[in-house]
């Protein structure tokens, strides 16, 4: 049977964006003290356990929901973590970039090229949350269209 050039799309954005977070997850794991210093410049967390409980637990939630857009029953639920992660996301960018904060969200840790301006996080969310909306499970909401 041959693929229709939707599903193809739809397996390689979910591809795309399962590395993403992945890759994203992982650096941070490697470098949590780092993230944990991103997630303090934010100013919304404080300095004390919440802002601890953050910085350990979005990398694995990141990782997790990743891994599951590579497992059918689980891939609404990974893909709707991953979207409201990178709703959080886009809203805590415009928030610092309001408030005048440091543009290093840790996104990608010590190795993020992109994460040092407002800007460049933004757009990369907008890009990153179009890929994730190609790779939608269907029918998410109804028979949207077929795979």
């Amino acid at each position: 049977m041959k693929a229709s050039p939707v599903s193809i799309l739809t397996i390689s954005a979910r591809i795309i964006i399962a590395l993403v977070f992945l890759l994203s997850g992982v650096l941070k794991l490697v470098d949590l003290h780092g993230f944990l210093g991103s997630v303090k410049h934010y100013e919304l967390f404080g300095d004390g356990l919440l802002a601890l409980s953050i910085s350990y637990t979005i990398p694995w939630i990141e990782i997790l929901a990743a891994l599951s857009l590579f497992w059918k029953p689980m891939q609404r639920s990974g893909w709707a973590i991953l979207a409201g992660l990178l709703l959080a996301f886009l809203a805590l960018n415009l928030f610092a970039w309001a408030q005048g904060l440091p543009g290093d969200c840790g996104c990608f840790g010590k190795w993020d090229v992109l994460g040092k301006s407002h800007s460049g996080q933004f757009l990369r969310n907008l890009v990153f949350l179009y890929i994730l909306w190609l790779g939608r499970p269907c029918p998410l909401l109804g028979n949207v269209r077929k795979e």
